[in-house]
């Protein structure tokens, strides 16, 4: 395992010995250019070290400490020539909006140099998530003390900056599933460029098979549910709820089949865009059919799916037998497996009907 405390900060001095960059490495990180915008000095004399055997939290809060000292050129706060507040990341740095579209565009698509990247060819490949509580990283070994293994940023649940947001208010309306064929997607409201198609990709829809295997809906009688291997917490209960499934069969019935007359089909309330019709494609219409002939309905005695196969332990074929009966008092009624309290008898509420004479 590598020295945890293998880390420094140093300085670039001017010719009148006043710093004009401060920085945080280690091994020979401060004698070498490498992809940096700031050139260190030709006179070797002029690199500093000036302070060594620092743990990478330790280096990140001195190189903090020492840009906060002598200030930044280009906030008008003193002589260093450092883009950012220094610590990990790029905390402080500020682009111009021409920046941005010219990097986006530079590193967009069949350009970005990860382009395409997957597995052992990607460039996190191998590596883990750590936390200190407060900031994240991704690397191959522990950062340093008081890091531990995993993720402090995302925000789950009502923690979640877009917790209960939908529709418009949501930050993927409009958005669509693209794919290249080649196991590429992308999210977004036009189609990326030629060769990209509707839809999710094979490969995804395997590994989101794959990783919902052995999850169950959760629900908090809120109806608010979730997807879950374990009970989320306290007051959730098995099930989607009532309040969530009837929110769900509404919007189910305002969906409509459209097509682009390419194969492509998909449900939605309004018309997706220019060329698209109402009514599924001849396409989709064949692959459901070979879909529905392959499958069949399994239940486990209170939900119920659609599979090739038995899911589980506890499942039988068939759909689930509906156990509710009518119940009424005499003016109103419905439907439930019990009855519904004092007063109430089985069966429908019956209308009498008066003639005329009466």
């Amino acid at each position: 395992m590598k020295d945890l405390k293998r880390f420094y900060t140093y300085a670039y001095l001017r010719e009148d010995r006043t710093p004009y960059y401060i920085g945080k490495g280690e091994g020979d990180r401060a004698f070498y250019r490498r992809k940096r915008t700031i050139k260190p000095p030709k006179d070797k004399s002029r690199i500093i070290l000036l302070k060594q055997n620092l743990s990478e939290e330790e280096a990140f809060k001195h190189e903090k400490y020492m840009i906060a000292v002598f200030g930044r050129k280009d906030l008008g706060t003193g002589i260093l020539r450092n883009r950012t507040n220094g610590g990990e990341g790029v905390s402080g740095l500020i682009h111009s909006e021409e920046h941005r579209r010219k990097n986006s565009e530079a590193n967009r698509g069949e350009k970005n140099a990860n382009y395409g990247n997957k597995g052992e060819k990607s460039a996190n490949y191998g590596k883990t998530w750590w936390t200190n509580g407060k900031n994240d990283t991704i690397s191959f070994e522990c950062p340093g003390e008081g890091w531990v293994l995993g993720r402090n940023t995302i925000k789950k649940g009502e923690q979640h900056p877009n917790y209960n947001k939908r529709g418009k208010n949501s930050n993927a309306y409009g958005r669509k599933w693209w794919n290249d064929g080649c196991g590429n997607m992308k999210h977004s409201v036009e189609c990326p460029g030629e060769g990209w198609v509707l839809g999710m990709s094979e490969e995804r829809r395997l590994k989101t098979n794959e990783v919902n295997k052995g999850k169950k809906w959760w629900n908090d009688s809120k109806g608010n549910a979730v997807m879950s291997v374990e009970c989320p917490g306290e007051g959730w209960v098995l099930g989607r709820g009532k309040e969530f499934q009837l929110k769900t069969d509404e919007n189910k019935k305002k969906l409509k089949w459209w097509n682009d007359g390419c194969g492509n089909s998909k449900r939605s309330v309004e018309c997706p865009g220019d060329g698209w019709v109402i009514g599924m494609s001849e396409e989709s219409k064949r692959k459901r059919s070979i879909m529905m002939t392959r499958t069949k309905w399994w239940n486990d005695g209170k939900t119920q799916k659609r599979c090739e196969e038995c899911p589980g332990e506890g499942w039988v074929p068939g759909r689930v037998k509906n156990r509710l009966f009518w119940w009424n008092d005499g003016k109103t009624q419905k439907r439930c497996e019990e009855c519904p309290g004092e007063g109430w008898v089985p069966g429908r509420v019956k209308i009498k009907i008066l003639s005329e004479d009466t």
